[in-house]
């Protein structure tokens, strides 16, 4: 079996993009942009310090970058719900 060369562990499934955990998370239609600019930053503060993915989505595991990246997008108006289902979703996937 040959191996595609941009694939390291072809037997694994591809992670999905950061457009279908959005989509996914059920943020409204109209406001996909904000949502995914939101998850495209937080992502990039998880990278910056990598947490557990097993573990919960809570305030005081993360560095205060990302959650000065909340409390920005939350002010411009978007759903902490819907901003913690994502995060959710990428912690789970793994930023790396």
């Amino acid at each position: 079996m040959r191996r595609h060369p941009h694939r390291r562990h072809p037997e694994r499934p591809a992670r999905p993009s950061l457009a279908a955990i959005v989509r996914g998370c059920g943020c409204p239609e109209e406001q996909f942009a904000y949502y995914l600019a939101f998850a495209r930053e937080i992502e990039l503060t998880l990278r910056r310090r990598p947490q557990a993915a097993s573990r919960k989505f809570q305030a005081q595991d993360f560095s205060s970058r990302t959650k000065r990246v909340v409390a920005k997008w939350f002010g411009r108006g978007l759903s902490g719900h819907v901003m913690w289902l994502i995060g959710d979703a990428i912690m789970r996937r793994g930023t790396g």
